[in-house]
């Protein structure tokens, strides 16, 4: 960055040199006139230059706490959202301007249909941009980070804004302490641990290694009538705070139902899955539980996440020195609103502590250790 910064001046030296040349060139051949229209553009270009400089300083600034905020509180951080806060103000300035003209026209009973479209095409053309992105490619979770290094970048930023220095100077140091705080961030150690996070009558169980996260529902989440939003505000944060990841690598299904599945289709908005697995079941189920299952099942395809339909057989999900997790099939068939599946138990170990769950339906208790 120090090299970046002293490669900059250097050429800004050299153009300042090849313009005092130029002037007094033009004022040798009396071509006083390109003398002054030099003069104002490059006037123009270093007035321009130094309004971009303090509007990226705020922008660092402002982005440097709302990351810790975020973090803090579990949230993922986007790092086009630096780039999306100077591009999208001159839109919004634009758009905003369009607004209050149409306002006035309607009240003054003014054709306005050139605002309209104009408005339209606007809105069109940044929803069009924001589509070309990915949401969940782009979003960075972080584990819950100390509270020391929290304390450490907070104050460090406060030093650099009210230390009187140059915005190129603070510019450099407020990146310093960005990246900072994203490598220590990121290479906070991962434990291997089973979670249990509660909701409604039992717990929904979280498995993760260095490798993978396993999140397995027993049948309670079908059970919430509010799991939507127990699936953003609850689980989601958890997700990033614990593990600092948003991405899935298995859902394990137990009981199906048609608020498990608006739920998981919730989740597929915010959270990238890998693997899903389901019971595959027989019988007459209601059109809503259809919906929704079918609306699961094209977003797992537009997701490219593999669905697997559990049919009468044990099957071995992973396999790894400090995880392993299989799904016993249990000598038991649940039945639920006219639909009837097979149980099945997870069974495996975890940093070699070995566990069973079944499924809620099945037992009260549903975790069981050696």
């Amino acid at each position: 960055m120090c090299v970046f910064w002293l490669k900059t001046r250097f050429i800004f030296r050299i153009n300042h040199l090849l313009f005092l040349f130029y002037m007094f060139k033009c004022y040798v051949t009396n071509n006083m006139k390109s003398a002054i229209i030099i003069f104002m553009f490059t006037t123009y270009i270093k007035q321009l230059q130094h309004r971009f400089t303090r509007l990226f300083y705020i922008h660092l600034v402002v982005s440097i706490y709302s990351f810790l905020i975020l973090v803090c509180w579990g949230l993922p951080f986007c790092p086009l959202s630096f780039c999306g806060n100077l591009l999208f103000n001159p839109v919004l300035v634009v758009f905003l301007g369009l607004c209050i003209v149409l306002f006035f026209a309607e009240l003054c009973f003014i054709p306005n249909g050139y605002i309209i479209c104009l408005l339209e095409l606007i809105s069109s053309w940044w929803l069009y941009i924001l589509s070309l992105v990915s949401t969940n490619a782009c979003n960075i979770a972080f584990t819950k980070p100390s509270y020391l290094l929290v304390a450490t970048m907070m104050c460090a930023s406060f030093v650099i804004i009210v230390h009187n220095s140059s915005y190129q100077r603070k510019n450099i140091y407020l990146l310093l302490v960005l990246f900072g705080g994203f490598w220590f961030m990121s290479q906070a150690p991962k434990q291997a641990n089973i979670h249990e996070l509660p909701c409604t009558q039992g717990n929904i169980y979280l498995l993760s290694t260095d490798q993978e996260v396993t999140i397995i529902d027993p049948g309670y989440l079908g059970r919430y009538a509010s799991a939507p939003s127990y699936i953003e505000y609850t689980l989601i944060p958890l997700l990033a705070q614990q593990y600092g990841t948003h991405t899935i690598d298995h859902l394990i299904l137990l009981q199906p139902g048609q608020i498990l599945f608006e739920a998981v289709t919730k989740l597929f908005e915010k959270t990238t899955i890998k693997n899903i697995y389901l019971p595959l079941w027989k019988g007459e189920s209601s059109k809503k539980m259809l919906y929704f299952f079918m609306r699961m099942k094209k977003l797992a395809a537009e997701k490219q996440c593999t669905m697997h339909r559990l049919i009468k057989q044990d099957y071995i999900i992973t396999k790894h020195p400090k995880q392993s997790i299989a799904l016993k099939q249990l000598q038991h068939q649940a039945t639920s609103s006219k639909v009837t599946y097979e149980s099945y138990a997870v069974t495996g170990t975890i940093d070699k502590k070995p566990f069973t769950i079944y499924p809620a339906k099945y037992t009260s208790q549903t975790l069981k250790h050696s």
